[in-house]
Formats: C-alpha cells, sequence, structure tokens
C-alpha cells in the first residue's frame, strides 16, 4: 500500500513547484515524512507557529509582548546579516532568562531559512 505522500510524489511535478521549500510547523510527523518523501527539498518553520511556541515558553506575561516583538524584527529584517545580529542578540538576552525560548533556533542556517526568502 502507498503512502500518502508517495501518492502525491507520483502525481507531482516537483521540478514544476515555485516554493523553495516546505513550511510547516515543527511537529515531529511532518518533518518525518518530509525528509523520507522529498529529502533534498529544505524545511522552513511557519513563523506564525514559531511565534505561538515561544509564547508558550516564556515564563512571564510582562515578557509576551517584547518577545514577540523581537522574533517579527528578525522575520522583518532587511537582508541576511541584519537577521543574524537581531537573532544573536535575542538569543544573548533569553538564554538566562526563557532559555526554552532559545531553543526554537536550533541552528543559524535553519534560522536563516526562517527568517528570509533565500537560502544561506
Amino acid at each position: 500500500m502507498r503512502s500518502i505522500g508517495e501518492d502525491f510524489s507520483a502525481s507531482s511535478k516537483i521540478e514544476d513547484c515555485m516554493a523553495p521549500s516546505f513550511i510547516s510547523d515543527a511537529h515531529e510527523g511532518l518533518k518525518t515524512a518530509r525528509s523520507a518523501i522529498f529529502p533534498t527539498v529544505p524545511w522552513q518553520r511557519c513563523q506564525f507557529h514559531l511565534q505561538q511556541n515561544a509564547q508558550q515558553y516564556v515564563p512571564r506575561q510582562k515578557m509576551k509582548q517584547e518577545v514577540a516583538d523581537r522574533i517579527r524584527a528578525i522575520f522583518t529584517a532587511p537582508d541576511n546579516q541584519e537577521a543574524l545580529r537581531l537573532l544573536a542578540a535575542f538569543l544573548a538576552d533569553y538564554r538566562k532568562d526563557a532559555p526554552r525560548v532559545a531553543t526554537l533556533f536550533p541552528n543559524t542556517k535553519s534560522c536563516l531559512r526562517l527568517v528570509t526568502k533565500v537560502d544561506p
């Protein structure tokens, strides 16, 4: 029996697809299925879901708006250099006070793909 992903792959011309990456939340099942069916297509974390997850990890109510604003600033940075600068500052500021928020950004390359429209 074929999986849904295999049926999709067989019926789609992936090379004609304009999207440079898959965009989804960080659900492990989705990530596993995507990497099994389309191993060469990069994954991009959904910005909406990342913001939702971040809010769950902020330890104090008064920090929530500030964290949301700073993540949004990373998303809307004019270029990769500024996105990385903002990300580094964000991680440095929240590693101690909100360490679980910092875990949402596991590595620089995925962060660049997350916040920009071009691959690093």
